[in-house]
């Protein structure tokens, strides 16, 4: 499932100016999801989601994004008024007004009420979201008391506005930055106390939330520790004779060789290592390696020849090619050359542990963790597993 690039605003509005009048127009039965006035398209995707498009050129986004996978998702049972340069979508849950003034949104032509049991909650462009329960934080590195967290679906406010108007667009295999020419994008779900309503809209527009593999939910090992194969041998050995369950074995960095970043296996400490991962197998354990990718391929991995082939470079050079996933053939080369032989191995899953930079080389705004996190899920899936991801 896709992950939030949040942007706020902060502004307060009185209630008084949330009202706008429509015409006498009657209201009439939706037929295709989608109303335009003007320089605005609405798109209704449930009763508690429509998204919320200006462009002045009307240069709309069809294609789907990080966040918006599913872009057929409509829903039509709802009522709409139109009388002159005014437009009402009517949901049931959330009655949206604009006045087309030929400007970007503002609290003077966009106004939506969303109903909270038998009362309505007001909201325009820019109100502040002070009920927001927060969002996930995206490292707790280096954290040792409270911090604030960013802002996530969930508000006692009864809504939530999403902004996507940069978030970078899916290709038929790939992604890619967002037009510049593209407009304001955003995503107001109102569900009021309904919480499940919430997470329902965002399964409907992002994708319902995959299953993990089995053994995800059961106990796991990890130690930042330089483990041997048969350190390895005799945990999994202390653990039956104690009857505790394992599930999941992680081999933290020393599985690789001296570094950061790493692919290819620490034989000091682990000599038999893919004897080792049959071994581990044969228990019914999981096994899965930490990664820091952000130094990329050096020389003195085992894959740097087929992995620079597949670059279109030249070995002999010893230089590494610097790490950007957001460019399909190094990915590509990436996985084939260099995951895949260690997956052949006996590795299950990975644990991506990226502390880098933000935004990747080639598509600033797509997030390296963001994209890596999917990459790697879709990976883990080739074979017919579910694909899973430690992140």
């Amino acid at each position: 499932m896709s992950f939030f690039n949040r942007s706020l605003m902060n502004r307060t509005f009185p209630l008084a100016a949330s009202l706008t009048v429509i015409g006498a127009a009657h209201a009439q039965a939706a037929t295709t999801g989608v109303e335009t006035l003007g320089r605005a398209r609405f798109t209704v995707i449930t009763p508690n989601l429509i998204r919320l498009e200006d462009s002045a050129d009307k240069n709309f986004v069809d294609q789907p994004s990080m966040f918006a996978i599913k872009r057929d998702a409509r829903f039509t049972g709802y009522q709409v008024k139109r009388s002159g340069r005014e437009l009402e979508i009517n949901t049931g849950a959330v009655r949206l007004r604009y006045t087309d003034d030929g400007k970007a949104f503002s609290p003077a032509n966009l106004k939506a009420s969303v109903r909270q049991g038998k009362g309505w909650i007001e909201w325009t462009p820019g109100s502040p979201n002070r009920g927001n329960l927060g969002g996930p934080a995206k490292t707790l590195d280096g954290v040792f008391g409270p911090i604030q967290l960013p802002d996530g679906l969930i508000s006692r406010d009864g809504w939530f506005q999403l902004e996507d108007s940069r978030g970078p667009l899916l290709t038929k295999d790939w992604v890619e930055t967002r037009p510049r020419s593209a407009g304001t994008d955003w995503y107001l779900f109102g569900y009021g106390q309904d919480y499940r309503a919430a997470f329902k809209s965002l399964a409907a527009i992002s994708g319902e939330v995959p299953l993990p593999r089995r053994n995800t939910l059961g106990a796991w090992y990890s130690r930042y520790w330089a483990y041997t194969s048969d350190d390895f041998r005799n945990l999994v050995k202390e653990y039956k004779e104690h009857d505790f369950p394992l599930d999941n074995m992680v081999l933290d960095m020393d599985w690789h060789r001296d570094g950061w970043t790493g692919w290819s296996w620490n034989r000091k400490l682990l000599p038999d290592a893919e004897k080792l991962l049959q071994d581990l197998h044969a228990e019914n354990l999981a096994v899965t390696l930490n990664l820091h990718p952000a130094d990329g391929v050096g020389p003195h991995e085992d894959a740097y020849e087929p992995f620079m082939r597949a670059m279109g470079a030249d070995p002999d050079t010893k230089q590494t090619v610097p790490f950007d996933i957001g460019n399909k053939r190094y990915a590509d080369a990436l996985f084939k050359e260099v995951h895949r032989p260690l997956e052949a191995a006996g590795v299950d899953f990975w644990w991506l542990d990226w502390q880098q930079w933000n935004g990747t080389k080639s598509v600033p705004e797509l997030t390296n963790l963001q994209w890596l996190n999917y990459l790697y899920y879709k990976e883990t899936g080739r074979s017919g597993r579910r694909g899973q991801n430690f992140s």
